[in-house]
């Protein structure tokens, strides 16, 4: 539901609620009223908008070093075993020591698109109204393969 579709929002939070719904309105009742059509000239709008989505701070990661250190540390105090005897990474391949890629720069997808269009149609005559919004979302992602896509009718 898109802010075009919506007449008012109410707040029950007093005892009015649990009269009406119950102990499922003990927390308080939100009641959101749609907008309906009127009886007159059809009325056309349309709205839009675009964006870029910046990530402006990243995950802090540990490096190689970093993450073998805290791989011995967590080693050491779950199992209590020392640094030769954990069956790491390292002990495995000592020349793994010198890897140390950072993949950020793969996985993350800086100034990704971001789009909303929405389209609403209201009218009427006398006896019958109506009232249709279509609404089409769009968001790449800011990591790869996290994209959205959504129309709404």
């Amino acid at each position: 539901m898109s802010n075009h579709e919506i007449e008012t929002i109410d707040v029950l939070k007093d005892a009015a609620s649990d009269a009406i719904y119950g102990t499922r309105g003990a927390g308080g009742v939100i009641l959101i009223s749609t907008k309906q059509g009127q009886s007159g000239q059809m009325k056309v709008s349309f709205d839009s908008y675009k964006g870029i989505q910046n990530i402006t701070s990243g995950v802090p990661r540990m490096n190689f070093e970093e993450y073998m250190y805290a791989y011995f540390i967590w080693q050491y105090h779950t199992n209590g075993v020392g640094m030769s005897n954990t069956w790491s990474p390292l002990e495995s391949n000592t020349y793994g020591f010198t890897n140390n890629t950072d993949l950020s720069t793969i996985l993350e997808n800086d100034n990704a698109n971001i789009e909303n269009y929405s389209l609403s149609i209201s009218g009427g005559k006398q006896g019958l109204t109506y009232s249709v919004v279509t609404n089409y979302f769009k968001q790449e992602g800011s990591l790869i393969n996290s994209g959205y896509d959504r129309i709404n009718v």
